[in-house]
């Protein structure tokens, strides 16, 4: 498995944009060069939205078993500083790997019962860096952090859409999941069926 800090330096090559540097003319006088900070994200991988309420009301929920109902959170909208977005990405990517782990053992088991239909590694584990992110923060109940992350790839190929994503089917090209990025935790790994 790989370490916290591979994980953290990976993200941060696929997040961070590329920046060029125009060359000093050749009469300038060497001095100590400004350069613009990077940016922390990739706009047109990564997008993070500001909570609404009301769009993301069935985001924020939670199941009560006596209830036997969901139970709507009471939440604060919140912001990701660039540490919280790199602990946003490890946690997602410990979520996909636990994700492919259990796929990879109900594949194997599946092509040694069903000669007939292979299906390739491909076609059913994930591959984090093809998936752009939309992002919302908030603050839970408890004060810790939560981060929901819409993860899509393939439809779209341009820059990042002005609003969240949201389809019915897709299959493994529409995820989504809710992190606590303050437990390390996640909830409601959600992929969507092939339709």
């Amino acid at each position: 498995m790989l370490s916290l800090r591979t994980l953290a330096a990976g993200f941060l090559a696929i997040m961070t944009g590329c920046q060029t540097r125009e060359s000093e003319p050749a009469a300038a006088k060497p001095g100590p060069r400004t350069v613009a900070p990077k940016p922390v994200a990739d706009s047109r991988r990564v997008a993070v939205f500001p909570y609404d309420e009301e769009r993301d009301k069935y985001i924020f929920r939670t199941y009560d078993k006596k209830l036997n109902k969901y139970i709507f959170q009471n939440v604060a909208a919140a912001s990701l500083s660039p540490s919280e977005l790199i602990q946003a990405e490890v946690v997602l990517k410990r979520c996909i790997e636990d994700y492919n782990e259990k796929q990879g053992v109900t594949l194997s088991e599946w092509r040694k019962n069903h000669s007939l239909r292979v299906y390739t590694d491909r076609q059913v584990l994930i591959n984090l860096t093809n998936y752009k992110r939309q992002l919302v923060a908030v603050i839970n109940a408890k004060g810790e952090k939560e981060v929901w992350v819409n993860c899509f790839c393939g439809a779209y190929k341009t820059d990042q859409p002005r609003e969240i994503v949201m389809v019915e089917d897709g299959g493994k090209y529409f995820l989504n999941v809710l992190l606590n990025i303050q437990q390390g935790t996640w909830l409601n790994l959600e992929i969507n069926s092939n339709g």
